[in-house]
C-alpha cells in the first residue's frame, strides 16, 4: 500500500487506495468508487485471531479497539 501510495504521488500512475491512506495529500486526483445506484463501493474487513492470544494485552487491546469502532462512519 505504501509503495503504491508513492508510486501514485510522483506520478509514475494510479492506484486503488483506501481514503484513509490519502489523508493530508491534497494535490492528488481522488475519486470515491461508487456502483451504478450511486452508493459507495464497500468491503469488509476481518481479523482473524487465536483466543489464546487474548492474554497478550495488546493483543486484546487492538481487537476490543476494532470490535468497538463504529464502522458506518468509517
Amino acid at each position: 500500500m505504501d509503495t503504491c501510495k508513492e508510486m501514485v504521488k510522483n506520478g509514475l500512475g494510479y492506484g486503488i487506495l483506501s481514503s484513509r491512506t490519502l489523508n493530508g495529500i491534497e494535490d492528488l486526483n481522488k475519486i470515491d468508487l461508487i456502483d451504478n445506484k450511486g452508493n459507495p463501493i464497500l468491503r469488509r474487513t476481518w481479523v482473524y485471531y487465536h483466543e489464546r492470544f487474548l492474554e497478550l494485552n495488546v493483543v486484546n487491546a487492538f481487537v476490543q479497539f476494532i470490535k468497538d469502532l463504529d464502522w458506518k462512519d468509517i
